[in-house]
């Protein structure tokens, strides 16, 4: 499996803040679960800072998930019904979670998927930058 992230954006006060954002894009829920349900192919997590907000997306090349399987993900103890996700495990709770903690920040998350051509998990939260930093 291969796994890479990319973040850009015009330097910014805002860029900690944007590496933390990818940081713990990289140890949340959204990536675990790509690695969890990939087992060949790609995992791809892409930060960009844009319009006043963070934007962070996790993409993988696992199974994909049915449009009726979405619309309960972000629910607690729901997970898509198939034999993948028995097979895997889990609680059903971290998606839940994750989106209670990005709405909290005033962002959203969504995912975007078909089955058979993997997942695509982003989420945004607003930055306010403080200042405009020019290149050197």
């Amino acid at each position: 499996m291969r796994r890479r992230s990319r973040a850009s954006s015009k330097p910014t006060k805002a860029r900690s803040r944007k590496a933390k954002t990818l940081k713990a894009a990289r140890h949340s829920n959204l990536v675990g679960n790509a690695i969890k349900f990939t087992d060949a192919g790609e995992i791809a997590i892409r930060a960009d800072a844009n319009n006043g907000a963070f934007y962070v997306s996790v993409r993988d090349t696992g199974p994909g998930i049915s449009a009726a399987d979405q619309a309960k993900l972000f629910q607690e103890f729901q997970q898509a019904d198939n034999a993948i996700t028995r097979k895997k495990g889990g609680t059903g709770l971290g998606l839940a979670i994750s989106k209670r903690i990005i709405e909290m920040h005033g962002g959203r998350i969504w995912v975007e998927s078909q089955p058979g051509q993997g997942s695509t998990f982003a989420f945004t939260l607003p930055v306010i930058v403080e200042r405009q930093v020019e290149p050197a």
